[in-house]
């Protein structure tokens, strides 16, 4: 198995809000449009775009909105009832042909103590190809799962969610690979709490390309994904 390096991609994040005053209200948020980049289902040799669009707290908020540079208006939503964590994925029918419009992104963000705050996240045309899944297999001893994938030279880092149905069962968070190998593998045990339930896991790996060297903002997130049955 290669070695892999986890990246504390939200640690300036975590530095600046926790670094503000206890005693203080502190309606400091980071927000964050990037560009997500699939195979088309339907002609595996082309691909199509859609736009994520996200907003992070610690401090409790009720609402946020996108203005996009097209003028629309787009709502996120806060899933986990949390307050915390707000945000728009594109639906499969979202995705399309055309490269998001690039440009000033312009959130507005309420927060639960009557503050409201505005903020921009800038969004250019560059992309990142989706990488190309090798084998998603059990291993021979059949105690283990397997993902490979070839690697994307112009990613600067990668990150795995697996889901089982419409449930999320694991996140790992971005790392890089510093190996030069052409093929990357992970591996879980098949005894692994992630897997206590008999049925279809998706194991998606996504490639990601940031804004900028410091690797806290997302410019482009490729996303290839692959089944296996446990």
């Amino acid at each position: 198995m290669k070695k892999i390096n986890t990246l504390a991609t939200f640690v300036a994040l975590i530095l600046t809000l926790t670094s503000c005053q206890k005693t203080a209200v502190v309606s400091v948020a980071a927000v964050d449009s990037f560009i997500k980049v699939i195979r088309n289902p339907a002609d595996t040799s082309k691909l199509i775009y859609g736009l994520v669009n996200s907003v992070f707290s610690y401090n409790t908020m009720i609402s946020a909105k996108v203005i996009t540079p097209d003028s629309a208006t787009i709502q996120l939503t806060d899933f986990s009832s949390s307050g915390n964590s707000l945000y728009k994925m594109p639906s499969d029918l979202e995705f399309k042909s055309a490269v998001p419009t690039s440009g000033n992104y312009a959130y507005t963000v309420n927060f639960k103590d009557g503050e409201t705050t505005t903020y921009t996240n800038s969004v250019s045309p560059s992309t990142l190809e989706p990488v190309r899944i090798v084998s998603l297999v059990k291993s021979a001893g059949a105690d283990s799962v397997i993902l490979s994938w070839k690697a994307n030279t112009n990613a600067q880092a990668y990150s795995l969610k697996i889901t089982c149905g419409p449930n999320q069962v694991y996140f790992q968070n971005p790392f890089t690979d510093n190996s030069g190998n052409g093929v990357l593998k992970l591996g879980f045990p098949i005894t692994n709490a992630i897997f206590s339930v008999r049925g279809t896991y998706t194991f998606e790996i996504d490639d990601l390309l940031f804004e900028s060297t410091d690797m806290t903002s997302i410019q482009s997130v490729g996303a290839a994904k692959k089944d296996i049955a446990l």
